[in-house]
């Protein structure tokens, strides 16, 4: 039956003087786990965090005074946020749009590249100003292209 086993086959708890500690030892140690369980540790986490956004406004302040930096650093944060705002993706969209249709207007392209990319209406600006950019530079490929056959004709 149940109640019928020998004591010799009952385990017993390990005592304190099986494990060889000491026992102020142990004391010490108890204390620690039940201050540690009623006072939590400070998160560092936080301290961390703090170091990290003041060393970003350093850089940015240090950035502020080249402007091809800053926005080679807002796109690096874009492309961060969401690899489908990476600079490359939105620039080839826009050449395709402007090939595709040359009347089309700045401002039109950035907004259906904010929409079709969801990007937030915050970067509208920097966004149009890259499809003004984009623009001209296929403008000005295009008249290089008409000046080398211009040439070539002559010749």
């Amino acid at each position: 039956m149940k109640g019928d086993q020998p004591d010799e086959l009952k385990a017993e708890p390990a005592s304190i003087s099986m494990m060889n500690e000491d026992p102020t030892h142990l004391a010490g140690r108890l204390e620690e786990y039940e201050t540690l369980s009623v006072n939590r540790p400070p998160n560092l986490g936080m301290f961390h965090e703090w170091e990290l956004k003041e060393k970003f406004l350093a850089v940015v302040k240090e950035m502020r005074s080249r402007r091809r930096l800053i926005r080679w650093g807002f796109n690096q944060l874009a492309t961060e946020l969401d690899p489908r705002w990476a600079e490359k993706l939105y620039d080839a969209r826009f050449e395709r749009m402007f090939l595709d249709e040359p009347k089309l207007i700045p401002s039109e392209a950035a907004m259906r590249v904010i929409g079709t990319l969801r990007m937030p209406l915050r970067m509208k600006r920097f966004i149009v100003a890259k499809a003004r950019r984009v623009k001209n530079r296929l403008e000005q490929r295009q008249r290089d292209q008409e000046k080398r056959d211009m040439r070539q004709d002559g010749v």
